[in-house]
């Protein structure tokens, strides 16, 4: 165990080590760049916002944390997420995420720590954020628990308040501490890296996003008392999006997700979502949002909630 931790800490420390070199091509962007610039309301934040701890466990977490325009440092959101689908089956699974995340901001650097609550119901063997194949003719079982813990550190590449162009990179690592036995995680660890571009209009903003995950791979594993093998593909992911400011205090945003596939001959993934962010006031924020599944890889719907506050 001891081992274990070892290890994780030395990966997760060598990308926050590593990171920092990019500096020097921050500071090759010339005087007409700055870095760590004030996030804006047009899309910043949307391009890295997972719709679901346990649905997107690759992307790297949102770490452009909701503190903007001001000192603020330290954030604390809390999120509800629900979604249901039937992955290619003929039954219906769901889950239930309930994620919690504290984020630290520096001038050039975004830390953030997630901890998720799971609880899904569906046909056995299903793993949680996963849609592996699983038969449809199985048992429906439910299951709860501590989710993946997610540890994410993002770059300020490149930030020009003139033009509103912004360029980030990040690296996340998924920790296996969800019980593999009840399908809440692979009980193995993820690697993501990914880079961010942002184009800001004034009230109408562009995003994209390119990354890829390699997958811990579970092998020969019990899955709600199922026997599986469970070989998993790393992935490429990315993301395009769009927002308008409708005022000071709210924005809209509209998101289109894509993800290989898991598993050969397995499912991709395809969604569209669309948001609503609204600040209550300076350190205090609310996004709610609504997706739609595209691809079997993903559930058919999904819905939620988060609110953020900074200090």
């Amino acid at each position: 165990m001891n081992k274990k931790i070892t290890y994780h800490t030395a990966v997760f420390a060598m990308a926050c080590c590593i990171l920092p070199c990019l500096t020097y091509a921050n500071e090759a962007v010339g005087a007409g760049t700055t870095s760590g610039a004030v996030e804006n309301d047009t899309g910043k934040v949307d391009a890295n916002e997972a719709v679901d701890a346990s649905t997107l466990p690759g992307a790297v977490a949102n770490n452009t944390s909701e503190a903007e325009a001001d000192e603020n440092s330290v954030t604390i959101k809390v999120g509800f997420d629900q979604t249901a689908g039937k992955y290619g089956t003929n039954r219906t699974s769901s889950s239930l995420s309930v994620p919690v995340t504290l984020s630290y901001d520096t001038d050039n650097y975004d830390v953030s720590l997630t901890v998720p609550y799971l609880m899904q119901t569906g046909p056995a063997g299903r793993i949680a954020g996963k849609p592996v194949l699983a038969s449809g003719a199985n048992k429906i079982v439910t299951e709860s628990g501590l989710g993946d813990v997610i540890g994410a550190v993002t770059r300020d590449l490149m930030s020009d308040d003139e033009s509103g162009f912004d360029v980030d990179v990040g690296a996340s690592i998924k920790f296996a501490t969800a019980d593999q036995s009840k399908g809440l995680g692979t009980g193995k660890d993820d690697y993501s890296v990914q880079i961010d571009v942002y184009q800001d209009y004034d009230t109408f903003g562009l995003s994209g996003t390119v990354g890829y995950s390699v997958l811990g791979s579970p092998g020969r594993v019990v899955v709600n008392g199922i026997q599986q093998n469970i070989i998993l593909n790393n992935v490429f992911y990315g993301s395009a999006g769009a927002t308008y400011k409708i005022s000071e205090m709210t924005t809209a945003g509209l998101m289109y997700d894509i993800q290989q596939p898991y598993e050969t001959g397995g499912y991709e993934q395809k969604d569209i979502m669309a948001n609503l962010k609204f600040k209550a006031n300076s350190s205090t924020r609310l996004r709610i949002y609504a997706l739609k599944g595209l691809a079997d890889g993903n559930p058919d719907w999904g819905s939620g909630a988060s609110v953020s506050a900074s200090f």
